[in-house]
């Protein structure tokens, strides 16, 4: 039977207290049931980059494109409620068709120099929008 050495509970800890931080530095979301896109389902994973920035990853399934719904849109944007700038647009969340089926998906990264309060993604006929429309197809409660 192996004895264990104080190095060896000192490797254990420090392995422990690394893991440990690795999972606090990032939260992960879901998106709230879609009234607009009932089938549509994803998730936000807010964490740190390496020089300290918050960094958000979505993930969306199931959405529809923006042309089939009610009205016609051309594109979904999307956006970032923060503590004291308001609503902020991240960009064009591009989905696309998964291989051997009709399920459009997308992804979503972006580096974030303030405090989000929530997420959101609209449906807009413009890129250039700089107030969310008012097609809400996904959000986040806010945390």
């Amino acid at each position: 039977m192996k004895k264990f050495t104080l190095n060896s509970f000192r490797y254990i800890g420090m392995v422990l207290i690394m893991a440990f931080a690795l999972v606090s530095c990032s939260k992960s979301l879901r998106f709230d049931k879609s009234v607009v896109v009932p089938s549509a389902e994803g998730s936000v994973k807010l964490g740190k980059d390496g020089n300290g920035n918050r960094q958000v990853t979505m993930k969306v399934d199931n959405l529809v494109d923006p042309s089939r719904l009610t009205p016609p849109h051309k594109m979904y944007i999307v956006w970032v409620q923060t503590k004291s700038d308001g609503n902020k647009s991240l960009g064009k969340l591009v989905s696309s068709e998964a291989w051997f089926s009709k399920e459009r998906n997308a992804e979503f990264t972006s580096v974030l120099s303030y405090d989000p309060v929530k997420f959101f993604i609209t449906a807009e006929d413009d890129a250039d929008v700089t107030n969310p429309g008012s097609t809400i197809v996904l959000s986040t409660s806010n945390f």
